[in-house]
């Protein structure tokens, strides 16, 4: 994703690269997504079991509508999402997810 600064609120459509789950021990486990478009990916911060509902039905390489926030955790930034959700294939234009080398007639 191209660069933003922290704070910076975030809407759009991205593709879920990777949905990682992770375990810090204790049983304190949590679920992480990579978002991703043209520009770039950006990693979530984390889906603690409270906020976990909000990732239901979604899979890596599914398509979806983002809400949120960018924020500096240990000077890395993370996406805080406050809202997802799946969209329909028939919805997505992939020109703007996927990174290309745009049209090749000039070269």
């Amino acid at each position: 994703m191209a660069e933003s600064n922290a704070r910076e609120r975030v809407e759009g459509v991205l593709l879920v690269a990777e949905l990682e789950h992770r375990s810090f021990g204790e049983g304190k486990e949590c679920i992480m997504l990579t978002l991703a478009n043209v520009s770039g990916r950006i990693v979530s911060s984390p889906f603690w079991s409270d906020r976990r509902d909000l990732l239901n039905g979604i899979e890596r390489g599914d398509v979806v509508e983002v809400r949120g926030e960018m924020r500096l955790y240990r000077g890395r930034r993370q996406l805080e999402v406050t809202f997802i959700r799946t969209l329909p294939p028939a919805e997505v234009d992939w020109r703007r997810l996927l990174p290309s080398v745009g049209d090749p007639a000039p070269y």
